[in-house]
C-alpha cells in the first residue's frame, strides 16, 4: 500500500543520495540548462521571499570571497540552487540537484578548471549580481534574459574560449 508520513522528504532524500547519476556530456548539460533555467525567473518573481533573496545574496558574497576554484564552484552551484529553491517548486529544486551532481563528474571539472579564468569569474559574478537585482525588482522578463545571457557566456567559455578573447 501507500503510506503518507511527514518523514516522506527524508526517504526521498535517502533515495536521491543513492541514485545513479547519468553520464551526460557537459555540452548536452549546457543545452538543457539553457533551455530550462531561464524559465525559473517567472516563478522566482512570483514566489520568492525576502529570505530567498537574502540567501541568494549570501551565496554571491561567499562566491566573491572564494579563495579557490573549488570554493567559487561550490558557491556558484549554491547560488543556482538558491534560484531553484526560490521558485518554491520542488521539481526545479530536484532538477538543480541533478544538474549539480552531473557537474561534479570528472569531465565537467576538467573543462571548468580550464575555462574559469579570473576574467570569466568576474563576468559570472557581475552577471549573478544583475540577475539578483532584476529578480528583486520582480522583473521576470529582464531576469530571464540575464539568466539566458549568463548561461550562454558559460557555454562560450567552456566550448568556444576563442570567442572570449
Amino acid at each position: 500500500g501507500t503510506f503518507v508520513t511527514e518523514l516522506a522528504p527524508e526517504y526521498v532524500t535517502d533515495q536521491e543520495a543513492t541514485a545513479v547519476v547519468p553520464e551526460i556530456s557537459p555540452a548536452k548539460l549546457m543545452e538543457a540548462r539553457i533551455a530550462i533555467e531561464p524559465q525559473m525567473a517567472a516563478l522566482i518573481v512570483r514566489n520568492a521571499s525576502n529570505e530567498d533573496f537574502d540567501h541568494m545574496t549570501y551565496c554571491l558574497q561567499q562566491s566573491e570571497q572564494a579563495d579557490s576554484i573549488e570554493q567559487f564552484e561550490y558557491w556558484d552551484e549554491a547560488f543556482h540552487k538558491a534560484l531553484a529553491d526560490a521558485t518554491h517548486n520542488p521539481f526545479f529544486t530536484h532538477l538543480l540537484k541533478q544538474i549539480n551532481a552531473i557537474r561534479a563528474q570528472c569531465e565537467w571539472g576538467v573543462l571548468k578548471k580550464k575555462s574559469l579564468t579570473a576574467q570569466a569569474r568576474s563576468q559570472y559574478q557581475e552577471q549573478h549580481q544583475q540577475i539578483l537585482v532584476a529578480l528583486k525588482k520582480r522583473d521576470a522578463k529582464q531576469a530571464q534574459q540575464l539568466l539566458l545571457e549568463h548561461l550562454w557566456l558559460i557555454d562560450q567559455h567552456l566550448f568556444r574560449p576563442e570567442l572570449g578573447k
